[in-house]
């Protein structure tokens, strides 16, 4: 993915850094250093928790990128709490809305899952996977 020569903002610019993380990973390619130099230098200007969703993705992904797993699960349960939240709040807009939709709730379970098992903790991984949603 060419990279944009300028931002609208930091949130931004995370955001795109993300998508170039998922891109290497469906391709099974291997994340650029300076991908996860960049995201070191931006999390701290992004700033303390925002209660936000996409606040703790950028968090999980920098973590599992440094092989924090511990780090990422906390990030990956605030997600996926407020992921559950959104669903008992509106089911539709789960369900209509292309960012924050079942598909999505799916891969940060999935994503959660693969923590826990990288952490050797096999039976919270299968739990955890357990809760994916039915794709409707």
């Amino acid at each position: 993915m060419s990279r944009p020569s300028q931002f609208r903002s930091t949130v931004d610019e995370l955001n795109w850094l993300v998508n170039d993380v998922q891109l290497c990973r469906r391709n099974g390619l291997t994340v650029p250093a300076d991908v996860i130099n960049r995201f070191e230098e931006l999390l701290p200007v992004r700033g303390s928790d925002d209660g936000s969703i996409v606040y703790h993705e950028h968090w999980a992904i920098y973590c599992e990128l440094v092989h924090r797993f511990e780090d990422a699960i906390g990030h990956r349960e605030a997600q996926l709490t407020m992921l559950e939240r959104l669903y008992v709040i509106s089911d539709e807009g789960m369900r209509t809305s292309p960012h924050i939709g079942i598909q999505y709730f799916n891969e940060v379970i999935d994503e959660l899952a693969n923590d826990y098992e990288k952490t050797g903790k096999s039976e919270l991984a299968t739990k955890t996977f357990r809760r994916r949603l039915p794709l409707q």
